[in-house]
């Protein structure tokens, strides 16, 4: 079984890390909103300094495939 954290928020984030055994974190747009992240990228960053090599998915913003790959 996997269990995948669907937070942007890195208090949630680092306290569940101490306890269950993540396999990953999702978040999207609407959560990092949310959450009042005014920089996309270093949101993210710090979110993978806490969770390590464990993958995170992002959900993009792009209606099409050009603007996916941008903001992959």
């Amino acid at each position: 079984m996997e269990i995948m954290l669907d937070t942007a928020n890195t208090k949630s984030i680092y306290s569940c890390q101490q306890f269950l055994n993540l396999t990953g974190v999702t978040t999207n747009p609407t959560i990092l909103k949310k959450e009042g992240a005014s920089n996309f990228l270093s949101h993210m960053k710090e979110i993978k300094k806490i969770i390590g090599q464990i993958p995170i998915h992002i959900q993009t913003i792009g209606r099409t495939e050009e603007e996916m790959i941008e903001d992959a």
